[in-house]
């Protein structure tokens, strides 16, 4: 589908992954569920960026433990995700952070069959955990904008296989 202007023009490819919910005379009905480029898969798993932010969300409800940003990266090359989080509890312990990741990684495992089949292959390694430092995601946006990104336009994906931005957010961590 491609949004255009009365005049038939478009802008760009908005890459969104839509579902036609119904008809209205013969027009679809639209919703959308989230952009194309938020779908990763190392293994086959298919991991939409949608269903970690729901299954982050449910750990949340489940530990009480609140993460006001976080972010997931895939890594080819270990065959797993990291999952950097800036927890609201700043004094959160690292073991209270990874059992949040195993929670994490059982919740996915329950939205998506194909994360669980390649996790109980061991095809998909276990996601490994990062706490970021205060204010990590500002941090991450200024740096982001100092290489020429622009401020009107930033946008980030909380699920993604960009190794240049995983190279930045490992920065964060020193």
């Amino acid at each position: 589908m491609l949004v255009t202007t009365s005049s038939g023009l478009y802008r760009y490819n908005m890459t969104d992954l839509l579902e036609i919910t119904g008809y209205y005379n013969e027009f679809p009905t639209i919703k959308f569920i989230q952009k194309v480029n938020g779908t990763i898969s190392l293994t086959g798993e298919k991991l939409h960026e949608r269903q970690f932010i729901e299954a982050v969300h449910e750990v949340e409800k489940k530990t009480g433990k609140i993460a006001p940003f976080f972010v997931g990266f895939a890594d080819p090359q270990k065959s797993n995700y990291k999952f950097y989080y800036e927890f609201a509890d700043q004094f959160i312990s690292f073991a209270d952070a990874e059992e949040f990741t195993a929670k994490l990684d059982r919740c996915l495992s329950e939205y998506n069959p194909e994360y669980r089949e390649k996790r109980a292959s061991n095809r998909l390694k276990a996601p490994e955990t990062a706490i970021l430092p205060p204010e990590s995601f500002e941090r991450f946006k200024a740096t982001c904008i100092d290489r020429g990104y622009r401020d009107g336009q930033f946008k980030l994906n909380l699920l993604m296989q960009d190794e240049k931005r995983h190279a930045m957010f490992k920065e964060l961590l020193k």
